[in-house]
């Protein structure tokens, strides 16, 4: 797994894949993952989200899926 670049952008809508919830406006997402993350959910530290339980800091992407790490 590879650390992924996540991009700033203006995204008309798209849900979060850290909270699950939907979102328009600011997005840091990955082009190649289609992964999105509201600025509020990248930013935040220590928080789980509803995707994964058991998570360590920092998200990850093996070049087909994005995820916590």
């Amino acid at each position: 797994m590879r650390s992924m670049s996540l991009c700033f952008l203006a995204r008309r809508n798209f849900i979060c894949d850290g909270c699950i919830e939907p979102g328009a406006g600011w997005s840091f997402y990955c082009e190649e993952c289609d992964f999105d993350l509201h600025p509020h959910c990248a930013l935040e530290e220590g928080k789980e989200t509803k995707t994964d339980a058991k998570q360590e800091e920092g998200w990850v992407c093996d070049g087909e899926v994005c995820k916590k790490a």
